[in-house]
């Protein structure tokens, strides 16, 4: 389902989206929608969770709007060193951002690796020249490039200083989220999710047939749950809810090819 096709029949149903916070999104109607979408993995660290927007606005409030040279760059080097060292792949030191024009499963050829599926402690990220990681900030198309050698990297794409700074920040709400948020947390939800979704880490892949999809997200829309419009990227299990907030999925009956 085309995303546009998608967010009109959010509005149709519950209205705007007005406000955000950790997995859930707000409506003009007054309803709680959970978020299971969390823009493409890149807000799957909770809307308004961590430090990253109190550093945006604070950026922006000095007026480092453009892309001129800062230590903007400096610092987010330095976080994703920190990230892939902590994720044991400290020869990634070399980064590209890249923005694509639109979502794709691979890049390049390459996966793109999301936090707590391909990419944790422990876990083992996938080893070649380059990988590319969907980060833990919800700008949309954003993917980060990473290799050991800058001669492997497609040219970057410049990011604005206030993009840098924020992002930065939430790097290190990632590293620091690895601690709280364990790969077995996840599996929590499995009897409730695996009718309908492989689970990888936190990523949600659908079991339902392609076919059928389109319906399954209005049927999961219907359920007060938002999820990828397109069956070939994966929705995210939201960190921070009860099991009994999705209790709804298996309750209303899914019929496909309704």
């Amino acid at each position: 389902m085309e995303k546009s096709v998608f967010f009109e029949h959010i509005r149709n149903r519950y209205g705007f989206i007005k406000r955000c916070r950790g997995p859930y999104l707000y409506t003009s109607k007054e309803v709680r929608l959970i978020d299971m979408y969390q823009e493409g993995g890149r807000a799957l660290l909770g809307w308004r969770e961590g430090k990253s927007m109190q550093v945006l606005k604070n950026t922006l409030e000095r007026g480092l709007w453009g892309n001129y040279p800062g230590l903007g760059e400096r610092r987010l080097e330095k976080a994703l060193g920190a990230l892939f060292t902590h994720c044991g792949a400290p020869e990634f030191t070399k980064f590209s951002f890249i923005f694509t024009s639109s979502e794709a499963s691979s890049y390049e050829g390459y996966p793109l690796l999301y936090p707590w599926n391909g990419f944790s402690p422990g876990e083992g990220i996938e080893k070649s020249d380059v990988v590319y990681l969907v980060p833990p900030f919800p700008i949309p198309s954003l993917v980060i490039a990473a290799s050991s050698s800058a001669s492997f990297l497609p040219p970057s794409q410049p990011l604005s200083l206030f993009i840098m700074e924020a992002l930065s920040r939430a790097v290190y709400d990632l590293i620091d989220s690895f601690s709280v948020r364990k790969n077995d947390l996840w599996a929590q939800y499995d009897d409730l999710l695996s009718p309908f979704f492989t689970r990888k880490g936190s990523a949600l892949y659908p079991a339902v047939l392609e076919k059928d999809y389109d319906a399954f997200v209005l049927h999961c829309l219907d359920c007060g749950l938002v999820i990828n419009p397109s069956p070939a990227y994966p929705s995210f299990v939201p960190y921070g809810i009860t099991t009994s907030a999705l209790k709804m999925l298996s309750k209303k009956e899914f019929k496909p090819g309704e």
